[in-house]
C-alpha cells in the first residue's frame, strides 16, 4: 500500500523547486540563448582535447549543425591569428567552407534547450532525494519529483507540462541525475 505524502513535505519540496528554478531563471541559465552558449563550449573543449573529437565536430557541421560551425570558424581565427598552424582536419573543414560545400540547415529546437533540460533533470533529482520521492509516476496518493517540478515550472510562466518534464527525465535523467546535483547545492 502506497502511503500519503504529507502534505507539508509536497509544500515544502513545490518551494524548493520554487526556488531553484527562481535561481536559475533569474541568471537566465535556462534560456535558449544560454543553452546554446553551453553547448558550444563543450564542443570548444571536446575539439581541443582530441582529433578525433575535432573530426566529430566537423561532421556535426559538415551535416548543418550551426552551432559546430560557429566553434570551427572561431577556433580557426584564434588559430591563425596566434600565427600556429590549423590542425589539418580543420584547415580542411575551412577550405570546404571557402570554397561553398558546408551547407547550413537550421538548428533544432531540443538542442537550443539542452542547458534547461539538464537543469530541470537537476532539479528532479535534488527534489527526489531531498523528499524521497519517485522521480515519475503519477498516483492518487503520492506525486511525482516531476509532477512538483513541473507545477513550479507552470507557476514561473514556462510552457512545459508533465509529459515534458517527465519526457525530459526520460531523455536525461540517467545520464544526468547526481552528476549535477552538485549545481544545485548551497554554496
Amino acid at each position: 500500500m502506497t502511503q500519503q505524502l504529507p502534505a507539508t513535505i509536497e509544500a515544502e519540496a513545490l518551494a524548493f523547486a520554487r526556488s531553484k528554478i527562481a535561481q536559475f531563471r533569474d541568471g537566465s541559465m535556462l534560456m535558449a540563448e544560454a543553452s546554446r552558449e553551453f553547448v558550444r563550449h563543450v564542443m570548444r573543449r571536446a575539439a581541443l582535447l582530441h582529433p578525433l573529437h575535432m573530426m566529430t565536430l566537423i561532421d556535426f557541421a559538415r551535416a548543418g549543425e550551426p552551432d559546430a560551425d560557429i566553434v570551427l570558424r572561431t577556433l580557426a581565427i584564434e588559430i591563425v591569428d596566434r600565427g600556429e598552424p590549423l590542425p589539418t582536419t580543420l584547415g580542411a573543414y575551412i577550405m570546404e567552407t571557402i570554397r561553398g560545400r558546408v551547407r547550413q540547415r537550421p538548428a533544432r529546437k531540443r538542442k537550443n534547450n539542452l542547458l534547461r533540460d539538464i537543469l530541470i533533470v537537476a532539479i528532479i533529482d535534488e527534489v527526489s532525494s531531498r523528499f524521497g520521492l519517485m522521480p515519475t509516476g503519477r498516483s492518487p496518493q503520492r506525486r511525482s519529483a516531476c509532477s512538483i517540478v513541473a507545477e513550479a515550472l507552470h507557476e514561473a510562466h514556462m510552457q512545459l507540462g508533465y509529459k515534458d518534464i517527465e519526457s525530459i527525465w526520460n531523455r536525461l535523467g540517467r545520464a544526468v541525475a547526481g552528476v549535477l546535483g552538485w549545481a544545485l547545492k548551497p554554496s
